[in-house]
């Protein structure tokens, strides 16, 4: 999935426990409307929560930034550090509206249904506080 959101070209699928050949485009195509939803809901909050996690080599982006940037757009932003973003975890922020993760951009994408709030990436995160366009992010990679 990591090839079809980054490279604007057909990306084949082989399955080779069930031989099977997919084309990612529909599933491409499935994701980034998610994401759109996703950016939109940031776009409509006024709690948002930036998780920062302490595992090395997980931070992407600065939480510092976010913060200036949500506060010049009238949002409230509050800096949550985990060693693992877990359901559970996230739950306990009842009054958070959606998340921005700085750990590894997957969280977001992959696990998507998983979360009951909108869970955006950094680089999402910044089209939704008009810094880059959505062309942009999808021209420099995985969303």
């Amino acid at each position: 999935m990591g090839a079809a959101l980054t490279v604007n070209k057909p990306v084949v699928l082989f399955d080779v426990y069930n031989n099977e050949i997919k084309n990612a485009g529909k599933l491409r195509e499935k994701i980034l409307k998610q994401r759109a939803i996703s950016i939109q809901k940031l776009r409509d909050a006024k709690n948002v929560g930036i998780i920062v996690e302490v595992k090395p080599g997980q931070q992407f982006g600065s939480p510092k930034y976010l913060v200036n940037k949500l506060k010049e757009q009238g949002k409230k932003p509050i800096v949550i550090t985990m060693s693992e973003l877990t359901i559970d975890k996230i739950m306990n922020f009842y009054h958070v509206d959606a998340f921005i993760e700085l750990a590894c951009p997957r969280i977001a994408i992959d696990d998507f249904a998983k979360y009951p709030k909108p869970i955006l990436t950094f680089k999402e995160a910044l089209v939704a506080l008009n810094v880059k366009t959505w062309e942009e992010i999808l021209k420099i990679g995985i969303v």
